[in-house]
């Protein structure tokens, strides 16, 4: 989504971004544009602009903004990184919503193939879904690598083998960590008795759940990796930290696709991932909430490592901004004259 911003914005197309949690993104980026503005999606779009569309992936906003295409004749692209629901499963929410949606002519673009199977049983045309992956080449900024503290650069030089790992926010599905941080503190706890410098860096530039987040925290401290497992908290960029990792791991319980794996091996890092959707190409998968199986990857790729360097370097992951605003003009979005 942020790349997918930064390049609208550099071409000159109108963005209204209805995801609050953005504008912490957004604020550090120090945007200052006229195209783009952040609001509460509970508040009414502006009559004017009738070609303006809407971007979110959000579940719970799906049916407010279907409410306002049918009243305000807009034009509604839904984005859907990631959808909880098993076919076969949904509650009378989750039909209520998509109801709405198929009545409204929503229009959706899944990051994959599993995410468009399960809407079409929601009332969702076919032809009213596009199934484009999120991944968009990061634009390396030297601005944004100096932005990295001190601390964190210290982190990495200081330790080896470099592990990193992502979430946009601590949440919970089916009862379990979604984005496996409790399994990387295992990971590395695990790691540091055979590689005693191993650092693992977390990046969770949202908490979310204090609670938890602290329970985690207390975690690293009795698994004796307190100088070796790093959260960091702040809304860095995180291609940088990923750039100097030696492996990317992934390890969440449901997912659409894992954009931060391509960036991972576009920037040439090997990346290590749950087999719970179809992932970009040369992702090494493990299974699902096996921590056994885990370790045994990460192992394998560390015992090996240039094999699998050379393994992803010849892999050409294709950016998808084009395909994206080939959408958004097909369905009348308007560059900014």
């Amino acid at each position: 989504m942020k790349f997918l911003i930064r390049k609208m914005m550099q071409n000159a197309h109108f963005i209204q971004v209805v995801n609050p949690s953005y504008k912490k993104f957004i604020e550090h980026l120090k945007i200052k544009n006229k195209n783009i503005f952040v609001k509460n999606a509970f508040l009414p779009p502006p009559l004017e602009d009738e070609s303006r569309i809407l971007n979110t992936y959000n579940s719970k906003l799906i049916g407010l903004l279907s409410i306002l295409s049918l009243i305000r004749k807009k034009t509604v692209i839904v984005t859907v990184h990631s959808f909880k629901y098993s076919s076969g499963k949904f509650n009378f929410w989750c039909k209520l919503v998509f109801w709405l949606a198929g009545k409204a002519g929503i229009h959706f673009i899944t990051v994959g193939p599993e995410i468009k199977e399960k809407i079409t049983c929601l009332n969702i045309k076919p032809e009213n879904i596009e199934v484009i992956p999120s991944f968009i080449s990061p634009p390396i900024k030297e601005k944004e690598i100096a932005e990295i503290p001190k601390d964190i650069w210290d982190f990495i030089n200081n330790h080896t083998p470099v592990i990193s790992a992502n979430a946009f926010m601590i949440r919970f599905y089916r009862g379990e960590d979604l984005y496996g941080i409790d399994m990387c503190v295992d990971l590395c706890a695990e790691l540091k008795k055979t590689f005693p410098r191993v650092g693992f860096i977390f990046c969770l530039p949202e908490i979310g759940n204090y609670a938890y987040f602290h329970k985690m925290k207390q975690k690293v401290v009795n698994r004796g990796i307190e100088n070796n497992f790093l959260f960091v908290t702040q809304p860095y960029q995180f291609y940088p930290i990923l750039m100097k990792s030696d492996i990317f791991v992934r390890p969440t319980n449901v997912d659409g696709y894992g954009v931060s794996l391509a960036e991972a091996i576009y920037l040439n890092v090997p990346a290590i991932a749950s087999d719970v959707c179809t992932r970009p190409e040369k992702t090494i998968l493990f299974k699902n909430r096996d921590l056994h199986d885990l370790i045994l990857k990460v192992r394998e790729v560390l015992g090996n490592y240039e094999r699998y360097k050379k393994g992803i370097e010849a892999v050409e992951i294709e950016d998808n901004f084009e395909k994206i605003v080939r959408v958004y003009q097909k369905l009348g979005i308007k560059k900014d004259n």
